[in-house]
């Protein structure tokens, strides 16, 4: 399996990342995941807020401590939009099965504003089997979203079922 770009951003780890009330249980957990990657009960890691909190700064942090831990790991960060974007090309140049393959040989997949998906029933379809797929074969999903899961307009009962399944942690505006 060729090496894989992990698209995370350097500049967004845990040393310079402001842990306070308002992000605890995040960070707790990210961190957890980042040691054990799917052997955590924290799995899928819901995280959501609203913007401006850190919600990618963590995420960005998980997957580069989980690379740092675990080398060896397939650890991807991308956006829901450009999730979609691939989806999309994929599906138009007769690639799809590729653009599965590729997803399913993911440890640790890092999706940022998952309420892109909201209303994108092919994709959305999509995405749920390579949830599927990756939960079974025991690799790590993790998720960002503006809103709680319940809140999701637009998304699948079936995906809101999964999203509901693992951890889901709220992170608010910090404290002074």
């Amino acid at each position: 399996v060729q090496d894989l770009d992990p698209r995370l951003n350097p500049k967004y780890n845990f040393e310079n990342f402001i842990e306070g009330l308002s992000n605890k249980l995040s960070r707790t957990a990210g961190e957890a995941v980042a040691q054990s990657p799917a052997k955590t009960s924290f799995n899928p890691l819901f995280i959501y807020g609203p913007s401006g909190v850190g919600k990618t700064h963590l995420v960005n942090a998980i997957g580069l401590r989980t690379k740092e831990l675990h080398p060896e790991m397939r650890v991807l960060y991308l956006s829901a939009h450009l999730f979609m974007v691939q989806f999309t090309d994929a599906r138009k140049n007769n690639v799809f099965n590729d653009f599965m393959h590729f997803y399913q040989s993911i440890d640790m997949l890092i999706i940022d504003d998952i309420q892109e998906l909201a209303g994108v029933t092919a994709t959305q379809n999509t995405f749920f089997h390579i949830f599927n797929h990756l939960r079974q074969n025991g690799k790590q999903i993790i998720m960002t979203c503006d809103r709680p899961p319940v809140s999701l307009q637009g998304m699948e009962d079936r995906l809101i079922t999964r999203f509901k399944s693992g951890l889901m942690a709220e992170m608010e505006k910090p404290e002074e």
